[in-house]
């Protein structure tokens, strides 16, 4: 059931085995300096993958697939995230993959009670967590003080809404069909230096959000492009209408679209591609599970 066809055979125990090592590394990480300064470069990416990741063992889980070691190997990806890695966008990510497995495990009467109480079991689990308490008081701090250039030595959380900034300067005036890709770099370098902030702080190229970057830079075609292509696994034709895909290519879609508020994760790739990988695993999994594989394979196609 975990795998009935020859890519799945293949597939899933490979990406299995890559996010338990990858996991494992970051854990060796946190006594071995070396190595732990390697992975920070990869956080971003690292957490969202991880986060995916966990989502789906927890849904095979529920469904009896190989319950044990699905449930372990969740937990095990999941305190990963929390405890492990430091990024904000994992955490983020994490949490509204938990909020939609719980809303998904429950019976319908249920639904919203369990969506609250993962938000809150995810709530207490985060503050024994040092990467997340340390990104908390960041932004706590960055509320209450006064605005000042960015400058080398700006923490991450004014770092990242001066990026925001930026972004939204280049979006206001580039919106109706773009920069163009090579060109964006020196729209956000010019928006820096209007707001007297230090160049080398940023970079340019990457505003950390998949949106504002495809506005920005395509326009609004390009904005339209890709918010297809994210809604794209999340309905499929039916009878000649529209009706909703497998729940868990929704929900997968839906916390790769959440986490490209908060990083630019097709720029990115890394993320791209692991999710990406993880759909193709999805839809044939789902093929070789549906009875009516004719009907089944035309609607998917």
């Amino acid at each position: 059931a975990l795998h009935p066809q020859p890519l799945n055979r293949s597939l899933w125990p490979g990406l299995v085995a890559g996010c338990v090592a990858y996991g494992l590394a970051h854990w060796i990480g946190i006594v071995h300096e070396p190595l732990g300064a390697y992975l920070a470069g990869k956080r971003i990416s690292a957490r969202v993958n991880m986060a995916l990741f966990a989502y789906v063992l927890f849904d095979l889980a529920s469904k009896g697939v190989a319950r044990r070691a699905s449930y372990a190997l969740s937990t095990f990806a999941a305190c990963t995230v929390l405890f492990a890695i430091d990024s904000r966008t994992g955490h983020v990510v994490l949490l509204v993959l938990m909020m939609l497995a719980a809303y998904q495990a429950a019976p319908r009467r249920n639904r919203l009670v369990a969506s609250l109480l993962a938000l809150v079991s995810f709530a207490l689990i985060a503050a024994m967590s040092n990467p997340v308490r340390s990104r908390l008081s960041e932004t706590l701090a960055l509320a209450t003080a006064d605005p000042r250039p960015i400058s080398a030595g700006a923490t991450s959380s004014e770092i990242r809404l001066a990026i925001v900034k930026h972004s939204m300067t280049v979006t206001r005036e580039h919106f109706a069909l773009g920069t163009g890709w090579s060109s964006y770099g020196d729209a956000f370098e010019a928006a820096i230096r209007e707001a007297g902030d230090a160049v080398e702080v940023f970079t340019p190229s990457n505003p950390h959000n998949e949106y504002l970057l495809q506005l920005g830079a395509g326009g609004i075609p390009a904005l339209v492009l890709f918010l297809a292509w994210l809604l794209a696994p999340t309905v499929r034709p039916h009878a000649g209408g529209w009706r909703w895909s497998d729940r868990r290519l929704r929900t997968t879609a839906a916390a790769f679209a959440v986490g490209c508020a908060f990083n630019s994760l097709l720029l990115d790739f890394v993320e791209a591609h692991f999710y990406v990988t993880l759909l193709a695993w999805m839809v044939t999994a789902h093929l070789a599970a549906t009875p009516d594989r004719t009907k089944t394979d035309a609607a998917l196609a």
